[in-house]
């Protein structure tokens, strides 16, 4: 087999595990974007597809590349934005963030039952999160779930049903 038929084909297998990733990895997927770990994605996917060692560790790198490609490209679009806007903008837009970090908080407070400390120290890991764009979203759950007991984990695992935005 020739050197270009041999990257054809390894390219051609790359892509077509990165599509299938979403179905293979089970209920809610897995994407860059959500942070969770590649662990349990992978597991399911060596189960079902019987991946060797060698796939399941090319397949983690894989999972791993993307997600530090993606947080480099979120960190590039904020500087970008920020360069756009006015200071009154991003003053603006600062204001927006700490509400939304309220929210947030306000809604694990509602899950949880956070006491003072914990929501201090978690509004610390947003606010870490708005100043260093690289931190990435498994390393903010990590840095939430250090905080909550272990009752608290448990029931953080539990997703409630999200209302639609639509829904009135």
């Amino acid at each position: 087999m020739t050197t270009r038929n041999t990257l054809t084909l390894g390219a051609l297998a790359a892509t077509l595990t990165l599509i299938a990733l979403p179905v293979l990895a089970g209920p809610g997927g897995w994407n860059a974007r959500s942070g969770m770990d590649v662990e349990a994605p992978i597991e399911r996917m060596a189960e079902r597809l019987d991946l060797s060692s060698a796939q399941q560790e090319d397949l983690r790198k894989l999972m791993d590349e993307n997600r530090a490609r993606h947080e480099a490209l979120r960190g590039e679009f904020r500087d970008k934005v920020d360069a756009l806007l006015t200071p009154e903008q991003r003053a603006q837009r600062d204001s927006m963030v700490e509400q939304r970090i309220e929210r947030r908080l306000a809604r694990l407070d509602r899950r949880l039952d956070l006491s003072d400390q914990q929501t201090k120290a978690i509004k610390a890991v947003f606010e870490a999160r708005q100043q260093d764009p690289a931190l990435s979203r498994a390393e903010v759950r990590a840095r939430i779930e250090a905080v909550l007991t272990e009752e608290q984990r448990e029931q953080l695992k539990q997703r409630p049903e999200r209302p639609r935005r639509n829904d009135f």
